[in-house]
């Protein structure tokens, strides 16, 4: 009766055991080997354990990864865009800038052919991404899984942030392919590849490690700027002094780069050619000096 009653006692505390692990814990040792594939075996008890862990042999299903960690925990993410799946692009300004810039209510001069005023432009978009970090050197992250590059050229944008036993680390996602790593608040790299299930971040037990072992990253510049070709509008050239008459040349893209002519007695004081207001010194045969007003 006493050998009986022990037995069950050591059952009950084995079953248990059993029950407060982790639905993801190694295999039960009947379930060990592998399953095999062909139309006419699979090892007995297999479809049982296979409905317990969800999907454990479906390589497509979200979960495929997550059942075959033997030991993990988790933690809830804030994410930066609200929706767990990527960092925001960030916002976009646009602006047209000048080629060149000239001096106005000031003295200059210019010789006979050369460009009095001009006006071509570019456009200028830049977008913010917010705050990036850069590694300070390529950066390699090594498990039993496989390797994880980061190069020191790479810009990465945070996706979120954790919460781990009072400290915060932010989250990256490099190749964008849900291989997480992060650094903690001296910005230096932590030995994990983490994954993100549903909007917690799984931290498996497997070693990673990092090369090289104190590899770092550092704030950078999220603004990007990128200018467009340069777009030509117009030129004003002097064509010289003739006969008492100053001539100049009024070239735009408007009417196809085809030269336009402007004649003015020697003695006017100032010209306006489609909006360009021009106070004229003195002109010669073959220079002007003049000043462009406001």
């Amino acid at each position: 009766m006493k050998k009986n009653m022990i037995f069950l006692l050591s059952f009950a505390l084995v079953c248990i055991a059993n029950e407060s692990k982790s639905q993801w814990a190694e295999y039960p040792t009947e379930y060990e080997a592998a399953p095999y594939y062909g139309n006419t075996y699979e090892p007995t008890g297999w479809d049982r354990f296979k409905a317990k862990a969800h999907t454990l042999v479906e390589r497509d299903h979200q979960n495929y990864w997550l059942n075959n960690i033997s030991f993990y925990k988790s933690y809830p993410i804030n994410f930066y865009n609200g929706n767990g799946v990527r960092y925001d692009n960030g916002s976009s300004q646009r602006q047209e800038v000048a080629t060149r810039e000239y001096k106005h209510n000031v003295v200059v001069s210019a010789n006979l052919g050369q460009r009095m005023l001009d006006s071509e432009t570019f456009v200028v978009t830049s977008k913010d991404h917010g705050q990036l970090y850069s590694p300070e050197t390529d950066v390699i992250f090594y498990n039993t899984s496989g390797e994880l590059h980061v190069s020191a050229q790479d810009k990465l944008a945070p996706i979120g942030e954790v919460k781990i036993e009072g400290l915060y680390y932010l989250l990256f996602d490099p190749q964008e392919d849900g291989r997480i790593v992060m650094i903690d608040e001296t910005g230096r790299f932590v030995h994990m590849i983490c994954r993100i299930y549903k909007k917690d971040l799984v931290i498996s037990e497997q070693i990673t490690n990092v090369k090289p072992k104190m590899a770092r990253a550092e704030p950078t510049s999220g603004i990007e700027t990128v200018s467009g070709t340069p777009k030509f509008n117009f030129e004003l050239k002097y064509d010289g002094l003739n006969d008492q008459k100053m001539s100049f040349l009024y070239i735009s893209d408007e009417n196809g780069g085809t030269a336009q002519r402007f004649t003015y007695p020697e003695t006017q004081k100032v010209i306006n050619i489609y909006g360009n207001k021009i106070q004229i010194i003195r002109p010669y045969k073959d220079k002007i000096e003049y000043m462009i007003l406001d």
